[in-house]
Order: C-alpha cells, then sequence, then structure tokens
C-alpha cells in the first residue's frame, strides 16, 4: 500500500472565515489581550506558528505553556459545524475510492481538533470525510511549527496502518510552502526509509498556480482531486 498524506485547506476543502475570529478569541481567553488575525497572510503556515507570529507582532510575552494552552482552546471553540466550510470538486468522489489500495492520512497546519470538524461536516458512504484519515500529522497538536516535521510524525504513525514501507509516500498540497516542506524532508525521509520514495503533488485547487507549484519542487501538478489515483504506484 501506498501513503498518501493530504493537506486539508485548499486541498480537500476551502472558506474557513471563522478561523480568525476564533484564534482572536482563543489569545484573548488565555491572554486577556486583543490581537487581530488575518489568515490570508499566513497561507501554508502550521497554526502554531501562525499563533506565535500574531503574539509577536501584538507584543505579547508567551511561553510553551500558554502556547499549549491557547491552541487547545482555539481547537474547542472552533464551531463543531463550520457553516463556511465547503467541498472542493472531485474529493469525495474520490476519497472512497483510495483506501482499498493506499494508506491516508492528514498533513495539515490546523490543530486537529479543528482539522476533523471541518472534514466531519461532510458524509461519505454512511460515515464522514473524517473517518478515512484516522492519523495525520498537525501542525498545532504536535508541538512542531515546520511542516517538514510534521512529514516525518505522520510517516512513523503510518506504520501502524497497513502502510508497507517499501512502497511511496505522496503528499498532496494546493501551497508553495507544503510542497517545498516535501522537498525539505526528501533527504531525512530517504534515509529512515531508504526503501521508498517522497513525492511531492501540486494541486491548484488552492491560491498557486501551476507554474508556482512546479517552481516549489512538485513532481506532479493535477487541477482536480480526481487525477490523482492515476499518479499512484503500488
Amino acid at each position: 500500500m501506498a501513503l498518501l498524506l493530504c493537506d486539508i485547506d485548499g486541498t480537500l476543502v476551502r472558506g474557513g472565515s471563522s478561523y480568525d475570529s476564533t484564534m482572536e478569541q482563543a489569545i484573548n481567553q488565555v491572554f486577556r489581550k486583543h490581537a487581530p488575525v488575518d489568515l490570508s497572510r499566513f497561507h501554508g503556515y502550521t497554526d502554531r506558528l501562525v499563533m506565535k507570529q500574531v503574539l509577536t507582532e501584538n507584543h505579547i510575552l508567551f511561553d510553551n505553556q500558554s502556547i499549549e494552552r491557547c491552541l487547545y482552546v482555539f481547537g474547542e471553540i472552533f464551531p463543531e459545524d463550520p457553516s463556511d466550510i465547503e467541498i472542493i470538486p472531485g474529493v469525495l468522489e474520490t476519497i472512497p475510492l483510495l483506501p482499498e489500495e493506499n494508506t491516508l492520512g492528514l498533513l495539515t497546519g490546523n490543530v486537529e481538533a479543528m482539522a476533523r470538524k471541518k472534514l466531519r461536516k461532510f458524509p461519505v458512504n454512511g460515515s464522514t470525510l473524517n473517518d478515512y484519515f484516522p492519523f495525520g500529522g498537525f501542525g498545532g497538536t504536535d508541538q512542531h511549527e515546520s511542516r517538514a516535521d510534521l512529514i516525518h510524525i505522520a510517516i512513523e504513525r503510518a506504520g501502524n496502518f497497513k502502510w508497507d514501507r517499501r512502497r511511496r509516500i505522496y503528499v498532496i498540497d494546493d501551497s508553495q510552502r507544503g510542497i517545498g516542506a516535501v522537498c525539505e524532508a526528501k533527504r531525512q525521509v530517504f534515509l529512515n526509509y531508504p526503501e521508498t520514495r517522497l513525492v511531492p503533488i501540486g494541486i491548484t485547487t488552492g491560491l498557486y498556480s501551476r507554474e508556482q507549484l512546479r517552481e516549489s519542487g512538485a513532481e506532479y501538478i493535477v487541477d482536480n482531486f480526481k487525477e490523482i489515483p492515476s499518479l499512484i504506484e503500488n
């Protein structure tokens, strides 16, 4: 089985205007201070890095303990059924076709609680989209700012979910930062798993063009998630 690690925002779903206000509420609740948040400045960042940047810019002192608490609150108060989140065309039709021959996981900058709420919104074959992704690397929950580090975390967890370590690892992401992280992680992945290969797939359903994704190091570029199965080598 190949391992497929999927980004969420811009890859599986889009929208999320409640992100900004929810992070502002979390910061206010934990630090008792107001800090404006504009996610459009941080596309492809992890939630942990976004929060640290916002706090720093607003001269709000923090330590590891307060960051952990704020990220936890952020995930907890994010809406259970976010009305502004919509599925990207091609995803719901394609995801159910993949688990039979592949292992699916998430690779997202989101806090895990928020990621799960987004995916649970969409029913698929009597369950939800969330149920197709039993593990992953999460950029608020896993205590790492770097998306490259999250790749290593997700790969380690995949060992508990039928991934054959001789098979390829595909990371599907819509952002330049996400694709760049895959390229950054390649050397260490090869050292840890010399029988496999890490393959970045760029998808143009986010903010970036084919040219930008190619410049970032994408080996394949697709315009619709329906194209993914044809690229996977098991």
